[in-house]
């Protein structure tokens, strides 16, 4: 059975929302081994806010890596469908993206919402990057070229246009955003075609 992609519960948790949501895009309820969701929470929300609370200040770029190198272990020892690769800087980029997508893979991707957030890439057309962005906000918190969506949910609630997408602008949300930035991990089945 598929399960609904869904929203963060805190401000905090964009990055483990965004890790789970790719499981639940690949994989059906039955398929995905309960040591995922135990995984996700041992690594993420790893970083503090100025007073010192761990987790409220989201998930680090480090932790992403760990969590990554935790399902390319746990998948080749226990022979799970599931290949990622890992990208930082100049590597996460438009080409690179169009053709992770366009293979049927989804991608982790650290954007901007405000501050640095994390969202799952679904799909993309000549136009679009389909997207689902854990954030709830009204249809009016996000400026143009931004089209909310509440009636998909189980691949994108954004649809976001390319022109856009493609900023190195540091303040253009769901966007990549400055080079020294941008971080993605890319997930698919195993089945899949890889890069």
């Amino acid at each position: 059975m598929k399960i609904p992609l869904r929203y963060q519960m805190t401000e905090f948790d964009c990055g483990p929302t965004s890790v789970q949501n790719a499981i639940s895009y690949l994989f059906e309820r039955e398929e995905i081994p309960a040591i995922f969701m135990k995984a996700v929470s041992t690594y993420t929300l790893d970083c503090y806010d100025k007073k010192g609370n761990i987790g409220q200040g989201g998930t680090s770029i480090d932790a992403m890596k760990m969590l990554y190198k935790w399902f390319m272990i746990y998948s080749r020892k226990n022979d799970f469908p599931l290949e990622c690769e890992y990208y930082r800087s100049e590597s996460v980029n438009f080409s690179t993206i169009r053709k992770a997508l366009e293979i049927g893979s989804c991608i982790v991707l650290r954007t901007l919402l405000d501050v640095e957030h994390y969202i799952l890439l679904t799909g993309i057309d000549k136009n679009y990057v389909y997207a689902f962005d854990p954030y709830k906000a009204d249809k009016d918190y996000y400026e143009e070229k931004i089209e909310v969506l509440e009636d998909r949910l189980f691949d994108y609630n954004r649809k976001i246009a390319i022109s856009r997408f493609k900023s190195y602008a540091k303040d253009t949300n769901l966007s990549l955003g400055p080079i020294n930035r941008r971080e993605c991990l890319i997930m698919r089945k195993t089945s899949d075609t890889i890069i």
